[in-house]
């Protein structure tokens, strides 16, 4: 049986640092109204990478805002402080829900549950209520917020699509010294096909892991005592947002005859042509 790992669940460490920047309890909340009065386009602030780095990336629903945005989170002295200890990234990342209607949402839930342990997640634009999901679910349909109020357990659905390369592989150019058969710059592409940003799991050292089948989906030899790392990783994926990841065999190409063969991913088949 080949051995596809699913996403992994997140650990807290790893999402200890994005809920401490992308993440705010109502005492943060008047900092954010201050912003948001200036900039009404401010979405708050979400994750990505830029030049193989984690960056904290700027959010608005109007990205030609950036500027003034950066200028008014410069001159308030609580984000100078805030930012400080950031590594904020360029651009700003276009996201649907401005930082004013969270707060909207959150005062609502405050009114209806005084007691409440809420949070502002800008990450995904959503309110996150420490509560069971069905008890979140009921009080979102009393307060008539919709889907923007949802349990710290929430996650967005995985709107993604995948692509693996290469498609043509030569057995003479696999290096005979290679444990795991490394096929040039064998790599798993993972596209966001959705409307809102995706959290992308994964572990195994940064690699997405791919099988070998035949053509027909027959199984092939594996290489034997290869494992994984626990430790967990995220990626949040924007809409339209294509991120490459690299990648190894859990199969032994060397040990196959030239012909026609599929990289296995996440129950999907991805056809290549094995050559001398």
């Amino acid at each position: 049986m080949h051995r596809f790992f699913p996403l992994l669940t997140l650990t807290l460490l790893a999402t200890a640092s994005a809920q401490t920047t992308a993440s705010f309890v109502p005492a943060d909340w008047p900092a954010l109204e201050r912003i948001a009065r200036k900039v009404p386009a401010f979405a708050g602030f979400t994750w990505g990478e830029q030049h193989g780095k984690q960056v904290l990336r700027l959010a608005l629903t109007d990205p030609r805002q950036e500027n003034a945005l950066r200028s008014a989170l410069k001159n308030d002295p609580y984000w100078t402080q805030r930012a400080a200890k950031w590594n904020l990234g360029t651009g700003a990342v276009s996201m649907q829900t401005p930082v004013s209607h969270l707060l909207e949402v959150g005062r609502q839930v405050q009114k209806e549950r005084p007691n409440a342990t809420l949070r502002i997640d800008t990450a995904f634009g959503k309110v996150r209520l420490n509560a069971p999901a069905e008890f979140t679910r009921l009080l979102a349909a009393k307060v008539r917020v919709g889907s923007l109020l949802v349990n710290d357990d929430w996650r967005p659905p995985l709107t993604v699509s995948y692509d693996v390369q290469p498609r043509t592989v030569s057995l003479g150019r696999i290096p005979k010294v290679d444990r795991f058969a490394t096929v040039g710059k064998l790599r798993v592409t993972v596209r966001n096909t959705g409307l809102r940003v995706v959290e992308f799991g994964y572990g195994c050292g940064g690699n997405l892991p791919v099988g070998v089948v035949t053509a027909s989906g027959g199984k092939v030899p594996e290489i034997g005592g290869i494992a994984c790392t626990q430790e967990a990783r995220f990626r949040l994926i924007q809409p339209g947002e294509t991120v490459t990841f690299p990648s190894f065999s859990w199969n032994d190409l060397r040990k196959l005859k030239p012909g026609k063969y599929a990289w296995f991913y996440d129950s999907k088949k991805f056809p290549f042509t094995l050559t001398r």
